[in-house]
């Protein structure tokens, strides 16, 4: 690879459910599992040919949400490891050209972190402006109506001040003040501090919410709300979070990734009413779009349907500036996966789709096996968002159960009889080594697809031209010094699809979704897929 530009794929890896190693054996992913598991990633045979992975947080952290939560931002938790652990993955991933991103949370950090304790042992300690405490109302109520992700008001009271401090999340996560230039100066300090180890990416988290409104006005309130919603979306979060010092904020960032050759910053930016994707791309533009990037989520609430699908990634291409990347996202650890939203053989088909489309496909660890939600009794239950808004199907540990590697007891993930989060009971019928023997496995689509992208660099590169929608098909095109047709049938029904009249050759089918068979196949005027069969056609 010579630069990002050229990374064919994206894993994101949660560290608690990857691989427990034999080092630690307490049931819970660590470091030195996931350098044992990445010759399976990349640089071994039959390899998955992914090019980058994703660590979501592995800082010290009291561990209130998982990570999130971040007491030390230069020092590993010792939950995952040591610091020669991340060295030693560090030099073992980049010996098989495998980069390395890490989550940066700049949001928020722990209370425990060593600047909130100094901020509350007095309203003028020097870190009391890291945070942001405000007094109360004069009937003794927080300042402003901000609710918290997580449930609740979005201020604390702290007893020993006499103020409240704002938490976007837990109580145990207080916001960042971001408009305090000592902030800025420490949090790209915690950048240039990665970056100098030989870091290749980061990862930003949360970052709607560090840009808030200097006067904290009141929330309005959201009219269309209804009892049984997710309680946070009682208001319009219009001054809580994307104030306009957002986008300076995010430039302090990207600016250190300058500092440093082929290094890139990809925000967790979701679209809603209030951030569309017009915006978000304004945002990454007026930034820095050769060094920033925004994640695209949007295919974790859509429609399955081929209008709904086409719509996205149409208005999605349509506004990308030439220098920006696209990444496309379906799943990650705050959704539902995948197969469970859509279904087993939808999962295929939109598996053509993502590694089909411009840009950098991002995969969740175990969707290149079509994992599926583990169910989690309550008593099992992890996940502080559930424990706090229950029984509304918001718990994000369905989506993080441990990965399933073979049908060994505990699916290879750990030597023991347990484990952080229960692995899925479908583990047996449903693991690596079980596809990695099956020409049609899930599995071979994903490494079929990756290798047409190291093979065809009009796949990451091309342009994308919209070819048809129909209530069943979306079909589009990647053109460059090569052609390519991609059809993706949505529907349960056989659908004989006219492809484009100027076509001016006889393509072949390089891919399919389900119908192996038909690899090879060789096509002018017509083709007929199956039941959600997507097709991939080389000119």
């Amino acid at each position: 690879m010579d630069n990002w530009r050229d990374v064919n794929g994206i894993m994101q890896i949660y560290p608690r459910s990857y691989q427990d190693s034999s080092a630690s054996n307490d049931g819970v992913g660590d470091l030195r599992g996931i350098i044992s598991r990445l010759g399976y990633l990349k640089g071994e045979k039959d390899s998955l040919g992914i090019d980058a992975i994703w660590l979501s947080p592995i800082f010290t952290s009291p561990m209130h949400d998982f990570g999130y939560d971040v007491s030390d931002y230069k020092e590993i938790d010792p939950l995952f490891g040591t610091m020669q652990d991340f060295d030693d993955l560090l030099r073992e991933a980049h010996a098989r050209d495998i980069r390395v991103m890490l989550d940066f949370v700049p949001n928020h950090t722990s209370s425990e972190h060593q600047w909130f304790i100094e901020a509350c042992k007095s309203r003028t300690n020097p870190y009391r402006d890291y945070y942001i405490f405000r007094d109360a109302r004069p009937d003794g109520s927080p300042p402003n109506n901000w609710l918290s992700v997580f449930g609740g008001s979005a201020w604390q009271w702290h007893e020993q001040t006499k103020q409240y401090y704002l938490h976007s999340f837990l109580s145990q996560q207080p916001d960042l003040n971001w408009q305090n230039t000592a902030v800025q100066q420490a949090m790209a300090d915690v950048l240039r501090f990665w970056f100098g180890k030989g870091v290749d990416g980061i990862r930003a988290d949360a970052i709607r919410w560090m840009g808030k409104n200097i006067d904290l006005l009141d929330d309005p309130i959201n009219s269309a709300f209804t009892a049984g919603q997710d309680p946070y979306h009682a208001v319009e979060h219009r001054y809580s979070r994307f104030s306009p010092e957002l986008n300076g904020y995010l430039k302090i960032m990207t600016d250190v990734a300058r500092e440093h050759d082929d290094k890139i910053l990809i925000f967790e930016d979701h679209l809603d009413s209030l951030s569309p994707v017009e915006s978000q791309i304004r945002r990454i533009n007026s930034i820095d779009p050769e060094v920033a990037g925004a994640f695209n989520f949007e295919a974790m609430h859509r429609q399955f349907s081929a209008r709904s699908f086409s719509e996205m990634i149409n208005r999605y291409q349509a506004y990308l500036p030439a220098q920006a990347r696209a990444f496309y996202c379906f799943s990650n650890h705050d959704e539902s996966r995948l197969a469970s939203r859509f279904g087993e053989k939808q999962a295929r088909m939109l598996a053509v789709l993502q590694l089909t489309l411009p840009g950098t496909p991002v995969l969740y660890y175990g969707q290149e096996i079509g994992m599926r939600d583990g169910v989690i009794s309550p008593e099992e239950v992890q996940d502080p968002f559930e424990k706090r808004v229950p029984n509304k199907g918001l718990g994000r540990d369905p989506a993080r159960t441990p990965m399933q590697w073979s049908d060994e007891p505990m699916a290879g993930f750990t030597k023991l009889n347990r484990s952080w989060l229960p692995v899925n009971s479908d583990y047996v019928a449903n693991n690596v080594r079980l596809q990695q023997h099956s020409n049609n496995s899930l599995l071979s689509l994903h490494k079929t697809l990756f290798n047409l992208r190291k093979q065809h660099h009009v796949l990451l590169h091309g342009e994308f031209k919209h070819l048809q929608t129909t209530s069943d098909i979306f079909m589009f095109e990647r053109k460059g010094e090569e052609r390519f047709i991609v059809v993706c049938n949505f529907s349960e029904q056989t659908a004989h699809v006219l492809l484009p009249h100027n076509l001016d050759c006889e393509a072949h089918v390089v891919a399919a979704a389900h119908n192996a068979a038909m690899v090879g196949e060789k096509v002018r005027d017509s083709v007929t897929l199956e039941a959600l069969e997507a097709l991939v056609l080389a000119c």
